[in-house]
C-alpha cells in the first residue's frame, strides 16, 4: 500500500512539474527527492501544492568541508 501511494505521489510531482527543466525526482527510503539545477522557487511552490506532500524542505547540496557549509 505504502509503495502504491509513494508511486502515485511521484507521478503527480512529475505532473505538476511538468514544463520545468532539469528536475530529477527520486524516492529513497520513504522520503521523495527532487532535485534541480536551476531556480527552486517556483518549483518548490507547485511541489507545495501536490496532495499528499506533508512538508517541502529546499536544501542544498555542498561538499563536506566547513567553508562550503558556511
Amino acid at each position: 500500500m505504502r509503495t502504491t501511494f509513494e508511486q502515485r505521489l511521484v507521478a503527480n510531482l512529475r505532473v505538476a512539474l511538468a514544463g520545468m527543466p532539469d528536475l530529477a525526482i527520486t524516492r529513497t527510503r520513504g522520503r521523495i527527492f527532487v532535485r534541480s539545477t536551476g531556480p527552486t522557487a517556483a518549483a518548490v511552490a507547485a511541489i507545495a501544492r501536490v496532495f499528499g506532500v506533508i512538508s517541502v524542505s529546499p536544501a542544498r547540496q555542498v561538499r563536506p568541508a566547513m567553508e562550503d557549509i558556511q
